[in-house]
């Protein structure tokens, strides 16, 4: 791997934009962590006025929340730490009782800070007209992620400011953002933090709160609290974007063996459509096909919950990965091509990987009744135009959750092809439509596609399965070193183990990308619209990482990058060139 550190020789490319700063970077002294932990009061180093009364300390807490109050010790009241999913009592506890201290809640959930995660609560009194608290990479409670990262800046003038980095979402219901005088202050009735409001607010408490998952649009923002004339606080929202990477465009080319869709209970998309599956030299093209059901005339495989069944082959059905005589036909949605005793319930996508070759017309928890003929499973060759058909035909879903399956699988024993055929059908429970040729043939996943899109505009599916060349980036913030990762760089020539290819940096983006067809590389777009940095990526390992010095000084500039790498001609296209995926590098102090 050829690695060297990048200076910004181009720095005049990178013309300063200016923005308001917004997340104070020095963090100051680490004053706690863990859960519910009340933390050390901190001086303000001035005098915080609100209403009639001037502040001279702050007491924080892991939960988000801080406590205003006149000396270094005293009582806060009922809700040092409390928290609640339960929307108002939470405002109930931004509100305080009588004799309680004002509070200002960033973001006042039940929140967990731990050494492992490197969370954090931070302290920075070193501006004599400014003190700031730093909540870093907290977590929900019980949870893992995502890491939230927000902070409160309180000014000697009297106004607040709350900034949020990216990712922060309520995972979790109840979180409270807002400002109050507290002492059982009357309750105004709730505002919505992301829209300006000036001259609305006539006491000393404003506030949102958040009782939906995922309703929390803060992320990125800064929200202040300014005092106004009529008593109250006017309320500004404006963007606060942190550093960051983002990928847009795709790398080409990808191919996996398999393909598939995970759906979530209840949103099926596919009733009265058809997916064809037709051979090719190494695996399926994928489009729409035919809606007609096939009508059977024999009875049922009288299937009960989670069992197998099996229909004899006249001629050898030949998939990609293998051929066989006889099906084994499960009763929750899905055809084994090699012999197996497995009617697992429960879809996972990890098992699709593990498991042998299957046909997956609709893989979904059903429970037939097991009598001929009625809510069962059907299997039965067609002679005289040598087909086979399975069809789960009127199947209730286990659990009471509603649901039913009419799916049908047509086989043609002459030409190989494939068709899964819909008719009204849902399912209470997650399901998985698709295909594998089994463990051992296919590894690589690319994750679930939305079949009822992509299936008009036709794919393929196929051996050897490869990955598209891509680039990461970590978050440009200024004056730091940022790192750039090169994935699946594929040989120059195949077989010769040297990977050759060409790292960019532009000020220019093309989005969506310019197809390279013209080239006669189709498929394959460029992201970028000039070669102002480029790094050579040259070695045998086919993932190369390398520096790039960011200038300090710089905020709210963007530049763009993309990775190409050169193949033989003719072995993934005619021109032998392959490219990444574009990032996006918004550059900022934080």
């Amino acid at each position: 791997m050829i690695s060297r550190l990048l200076t910004v020789s181009c720095a005049g490319l990178l013309a300063s934009i200016a923005s308001a700063q917004c997340f104070e970077t020095n963090y100051g002294t680490q004053i706690g962590l863990g859960d519910d932990t009340l933390l050390p009061a901190q001086a303000l180093g001035f005098n915080f006025p609100m209403g009639a009364t001037n502040y001279t300390h702050i007491i924080p807490n892991t939960n988000g929340v801080a406590f205003l109050h006149t000396a270094a010790t005293g009582a806060l009241g009922t809700t040092a730490t409390g928290y609640s999913t339960n929307s108002a009592t939470m405002v109930t506890n931004l509100r305080g009782a009588a004799g309680g201290a004002p509070r200002l809640a960033a973001y006042w959930r039940d929140l967990n800070f731990t050494a492992a995660n490197t969370g954090a609560v931070w302290a920075n009194a070193t501006n004599p007209n400014k003190f700031v608290l730093t909540w870093r990479n907290g977590v929900h409670f019980g949870q893992t992620s995502p890491l939230l990262t927000f902070q409160m800046q309180v000014f000697a003038d009297g106004h607040v400011e709350y900034f949020y980095g990216l990712g922060v979402t309520n995972t979790a219901l109840g979180v409270t953002v807002g400002v109050s005088q507290g002492g059982g202050i009357a309750d105004p009735g709730i505002s919505d933090l992301s829209v300006a409001s000036t001259g609305v607010s006539t006491s000393r408490i404003v506030y949102q709160t958040f009782g939906t998952l995922g309703a929390f649009d803060l992320a990125t923002t800064n929200v202040s609290f300014t005092p106004n004339v009529g008593g109250g606080y006017d309320v500004n929202p404006t963007p606060c974007v942190p550093a960051n990477s983002t990928s847009y465009g795709a790398g080409c080319y990808k191919n996996s063996a398999t393909f598939y869709e995970s759906i979530a209970p209840n949103t099926i998309d596919l009733s009265n459509s058809a997916i064809r599956m037709t051979p090719t030299a190494t695996g399926y093209a994928v489009s729409s096909g035919s809606t007609a059901f096939y009508t059977h005339t024999v009875a049922g495989l009288a299937l009960g919950d989670d069992a197998n069944g099996t229909l004899a082959l006249p001629t050898p059905f030949t998939y990609p990965s293998g051929s066989t005589s006889t099906l084994t036909i499960c009763s929750n949605g899905y055809i084994w091509l090699q012999p197996n005793t497995t009617a697992d319930f429960s879809p996972t996508v990890a098992e699709i990987y593990s498991g042998a070759a299957r046909l997956m017309p609709l893989w979904c928890d059903g429970v037939p009744d097991g009598a001929a003929n009625v809510n069962n499973v059907f299997a039965e060759v067609d002679a005289v135009n040598n087909k086979a058909y399975v069809s789960w035909l009127n199947i209730p879903i286990f659990g009471g959750v509603g649901g039913t399956m009419n799916v049908q699988c047509e086989i043609d024993l002459t030409t190989n092809v494939v068709e899964y055929r819909y008719g009204a059908v849902s399912c209470g429970n997650v399901s998985i439509v698709g295909w594998t040729p089994g463990t051992g043939v296919s590894t690589i996943d690319f994750g679930s596609r939305d079949l009822s899109t992509v299936v008009p505009a036709g794919f393929t599916v196929g051996t050897p399965e490869f990955r598209a060349i891509s680039q990461t980036a970590t978050a440009p913030v200024a004056g730091s070193t940022m790192t750039f990762t090169v994935n699946d760089i594929p040989e120059a020539v195949v077989g010769s183990g040297v990977y050759i290819g060409l790292h960019i940096l532009s000020v220019g983006q093309t989005n969506p990308g310019l197809d390279l067809a013209s080239l006669g590389a189709p498929g394959c777009s460029t992201y970028v619209t000039s070669l102002d940095v480029t790094q050579a990526l040259v070695g045998a390992a086919n993932s190369q990482t390398y520096s790039f010095a960011v200038p300090a000084g710089v905020t709210g500039v963007s530049l763009y990058s993309q990775a190409a790498a050169l193949v033989a001609p003719g072995t993934l296209n005619a021109f032998g060139l392959v490219t990444s995926n574009g990032l996006k590098h918004t550059i900022n102090t934080f």
